[in-house]
C-alpha cells in the first residue's frame, strides 16, 4: 500500500512551473500556505542548482563546436571545395563499422535501455550509435590536426560574465567568432537546459502539492495518507477479465504480430494499471477543486529563431501566410506519427493565413529506417505527391524497408522507375543530412520538433496548436 503511494507521489504531473534561485521564491499555495524551492525533493533542489554550471559545461562545449566549424570553413576555403566535401574525404569516409564484439558488449551493458528488445532487434540501434560516435571522434579529431594549419587564437573567458556582444572568443585565420554570433546558437540550448529543469520542478511541485493534499484529507477524515489512497484507488480497482482483455487487444492498430495467448497478461496487467492511474486522476481532481491551490511557476519564454528552409521544401498553405510552422519529423517515430494529423487538423481551420512547412530530422540513432524513409518521401515530393507519400509512411512505420517504399510509391501513382532511381542513387541524402544539422543548431534533440514563427511549441492536443497560432496572429 505504501508502495502504491510512493507510485501515485511520484506518477503524476499536474501542470504549471518555472526556474527559480531563491530559495525563498514562492512557487505556489496550498490554502494559501506557501511552498518554495526548500520543500521540493532533493533531487530536484540539486538540479535547480547544478543548472549554472550545466550552462557553463554547454558554453565550454559548444565553443570548441564553433571553433571546429570554423576550422572545416578555412580548410575548405584553401581547398577550394566545399566544407560537405571536406567532411565527407576526411571524416565520414573513415567512419567504420564496429564489429561484432562491440556491438554485442554495448547491448549487453545498456540492456535495460532496450526496453525488452532482443539482441537482433537492437542491433542495427546500436551500430548507428556506434557510428556516430566515431564520426564525432573522427571530426574532432581533424579538427585538432587542423590547428598546426591554421592560426587559431582564443579570446575573452566564454563564461565571463561582463561579455559584450563585440567581444571576440576566438580567431581563426580571418575569421572572427562573436559573442553575438555565439549567443545566437546557444540560445536554444540554454533554453532546452532552462527547460528541462523546468520541467524537473515543475513535476516536482505538482507532486508535492498532491502529496500535502493526500495527508490534509486523512487529518480531515482522522485517517492514515495511505488508507486514502486504499479507499479511493486500491479498493476500486477491478481486475481485467479475460473477454475485456481479448475485445481490447482486437482492437489495437495496427493488429498486433503476437497472438492473444501470448500476450494476455500484458494486457491484463495494463488494462489494471489503466485503471488506477484513472482513479488516481480522479482523485487528484478531487482534491484540487475541494482546495485553493495557486501555482505561481512561470514557464521560461522560449527564444524566437530564424527557421530557414528551402523555397521548394514541402508546404502546404499560402506562401504569404502570417504564420508559418516549421514541423521537423522523422517517418518512424511514432510521436510524429500521433503529431502529424492533429497539425493537419488545426491548419485547416485558419486557411490562408498558416503555413506548413516540413523538414527532415531522422533520428537514425534509434530508428534504423528513418532515413531511407526520409530520401523516399523527397523523391515523392519531386514528383508533387509528398503529402499523399507521408500520409502512408506515418500508418505503416513498422513497413519502411525499401521494397514496401516502393510499393507505396506505386499506390500513389508516382513514376514507378523515377521513384526507384531517385532512391537507391542518393539524390536527396546530402540535403536531408544538412536538414538534420540545421535542427541541432536549433536545439532540436528530439522528435517531432515544431516552430511557429521561430517559437518553439509543445503540442500535446491540438489546442496548444491553435494558441500558438493565435498568439503569433495577435503579434502581427
Amino acid at each position: 500500500m505504501k508502495r502504491l503511494l510512493l507510485i501515485l507521489l511520484c506518477s503524476l504531473i499536474l501542470s504549471t512551473t518555472a526556474t527559480a534561485q531563491n530559495d525563498d521564491e514562492i512557487l505556489a499555495k496550498i490554502n494559501d500556505s506557501p511552498l518554495t524551492i526548500k520543500d521540493l525533493d532533493f533531487q530536484t533542489r540539486q538540479s535547480i542548482e547544478g543548472l549554472p554550471r550545466l550552462i557553463e559545461d554547454l558554453r565550454k562545449r559548444e565553443l570548441q563546436n564553433e571553433i571546429n566549424k570554423l576550422l572545416f570553413e578555412s580548410e575548405a576555403k584553401t581547398q577550394k571545395i566545399s566544407v560537405s566535401k571536406l567532411l565527407e574525404t576526411n571524416v565520414l569516409s573513415r567512419v567504420s563499422s564496429p564489429s561484432a564484439q562491440q556491438v554485442e558488449a554495448v547491448y549487453q551493458a545498456n540492456q535495460a535501455s532496450f526496453e525488452g528488445k532482443t539482441f537482433e532487434q537492437a542491433k542495427s540501434r546500436i551500430i548507428n550509435y556506434l557510428r556516430r560516435e566515431s564520426e564525432n571522434q573522427l571530426s574532432n579529431d581533424y579538427a585538432e590536426k587542423l590547428k598546426n594549419t591554421h592560426k587559431v587564437v582564443i579570446g575573452v573567458d566564454v563564461n565571463d560574465l561582463n561579455l559584450k556582444p563585440n567581444d571576440v572568443l576566438a580567431t581563426i585565420d580571418a575569421q572572427t567568432l562573436t559573442v553575438e554570433r555565439f549567443n545566437e546558437r546557444l540560445r536554444p540550448l540554454e533554453y532546452n537546459l532552462s527547460f528541462d529543469v523546468y520541467q524537473q520542478k515543475q513535476a516536482s511541485v505538482d507532486n508535492t502539492i498532491f502529496s500535502n493534499l493526500i495527508f490534509l484529507e486523512a487529518k480531515k477524515r482522522g485517517v492514515q495518507p495511505e488508507n486514502i489512497i486504499q479507499q479511493e484507488v486500491t479498493e476500486k480497482v477491478k481486475t481485467p477479465t479475460e473477454i475485456e482483455a481479448k475485445k481490447f487487444f482486437d482492437e489495437q492498430k495496427p493488429k498486433p504480430k503476437v497472438a492473444f495467448e501470448s500476450a494476455k497478461t500484458e494486457v491484463i496487467n495494463f488494462l489494471e494499471q489503466r485503471q488506477i492511474q484513472n482513479l488516481q486522476i480522479a482523485l487528484r481532481d478531487k482534491l484540487l477543486r475541494e482546495n485553493k491551490i495557486q501555482v505561481l511557476l512561470k514557464q521560461p519564454e522560449p527564444p524566437i529563431l530564424n527557421i530557414k528552409f528551402d523555397a521548394n521544401a514541402p508546404s502546404k498553405g499560402n506562401k504569404a501566410a502570417k504564420v508559418t510552422v516549421v514541423m521537423f519529423t522523422d517517418f518512424q517515430c511514432s510521436a510524429c506519427a500521433q503529431t502529424h494529423p492533429i497539425v493537419q487538423e488545426v491548419l485547416r481551420k485558419y486557411n490562408d493565413r498558416a503555413r506548413l512547412i516540413v523538414r527532415d530530422f531522422p533520428l537514425t540513432e534509434v530508428h534504423e529506417n528513418a532515413f531511407i524513409a526520409a530520401e523516399a518521401a523527397q523523391a515523392a515530393h519531386a514528383q508533387g505527391k509528398f503529402f499523399e507519400y507521408t500520409d502512408i509512411l506515418y500508418k505503416n512505420q513498422n513497413a519502411l524497408d525499401i521494397a514496401s517504399l516502393k510499393k507505396y510509391a506505386a499506390q500513389i501513382g508516382l513514376s514507378p522507375q523515377r521513384f526507384a532511381s531517385d532512391l537507391s542513387g542518393g539524390k536527396y541524402a546530402a540535403a536531408i543530412r544538412q536538414s538534420r544539422l540545421d535542427g541541432e543548431f536549433y536545439g532540436i534533440n528530439s522528435t517531432p520538433t515544431i516552430f511557429v514563427n521561430g517559437v518553439k511549441v509543445l503540442i500535446a492536443k491540438p489546442q496548444d496548436l491553435q494558441n500558438a497560432i493565435e498568439k503569433a496572429l495577435a503579434k502581427k
